[in-house]
């Protein structure tokens, strides 16, 4: 079976994620980050780091079609307690993909 390196990519760095190896998570992303930058992988670095101005790149990267972006800023809004932030996030989430 083909198997993508982006899926093979992903499913590494969500594994280390899952086992608490933050680091090596980060580190696997930004070299899969360095051969494509795309929106998803930008939004992985957000999950694996927990800083936020990833997702806003991803969101810019995907000229503001990113769903994933937007949800995930919401979520994050929403733990701090940015419930004005959150809704927008969440609003402009469910505008590009209402299937969520």
């Amino acid at each position: 079976a083909v198997v993508s390196t982006q899926s093979t990519g992903e499913d590494q760095v969500l594994a280390l994620i899952g086992i608490g190896r933050y680091e090596a998570a980060e580190k696997l992303t930004r070299d899969l980050i360095a051969k494509e930058a795309t929106p998803k992988w930008y939004c992985i670095l957000g999950d694996t780091t927990q800083d936020i101005t990833h997702y806003e790149t991803a969101w810019e990267l995907s000229e503001f079609t990113s769903a994933r972006a937007m949800k995930s800023l919401g979520y994050h809004y929403f733990n701090t307690k940015n419930y004005t932030k959150a809704l927008d996030c969440m609003q402009k989430s469910l505008e590009c993909n209402h299937l969520q």
